[in-house]
């Protein structure tokens, strides 16, 4: 029995192909894993629009935890796909287990991606963008530095691994 259907790539893809008996000793070894999902509803409201996001928690000892959240309202503040799928990797962060290995799954290219490469640029060049200009959800991405922060300097290991995941079915294409 498999966890999902899909095709494990050569950049960091997570199809997740492995076997759940696998997964499962994997996560009793003493590591976690993380789903992550955002949305909002932008058709409406020129891009920008009220939005939801849940995170999904497994630990080593199989205890499933869910965490949802929701910004109804569009009018007093709109939001956005990117910044839902951001909030839903902060508060994985915030709510790992700080003495463990583990995996975020996230199935935004603009997290895995921010996690993994562009943070650090974006700290280092003053928040700001390649362009010059300022950084989108930049709030979120200060907070999510200084989660990642609180990881004592010894302990790199202990950061999550970031591994982006097909959405909705896409694996393989």
């Amino acid at each position: 029995e498999y966890l999902t259907p899909g095709k494990t790539k050569d950049d960091g893809e997570w199809g997740l192909t492995m076997p759940v008996a696998r997964v499962i000793q994997w996560l009793q070894a003493g590591h976690y894993l993380f789903f992550m999902d955002g949305s909002c509803l932008t058709k409406e409201h020129n891009g920008r629009g009220p939005g939801g996001w849940m995170t999904l928690l497994i630990t080593s000892d199989l205890n499933v935890y869910e965490w949802l959240g929701l910004e109804a309202e569009a009018e007093k503040d709109p939001t956005t796909n990117n910044r839902m799928e951001l909030n839903a990797s902060l508060l994985a962060l915030q709510e790992r287990p700080r003495a463990q290995k583990g995996v975020c799954l996230p199935d935004s290219r603009y997290v895995k991606d921010g996690m993994t490469m562009n943070l650090r640029w974006w700290k280092h060049g003053g928040w700001n963008t390649t362009k010059n200009t300022d950084l989108t959800n930049i709030d979120i991405w200060k907070a999510v530095d200084d989660e990642l922060s609180t990881t004592p300097p010894r302990a790199p290991g202990l950061l999550p691994a970031w591994r982006h995941v097909y959405s909705h079915g896409k694996a393989g294409v």
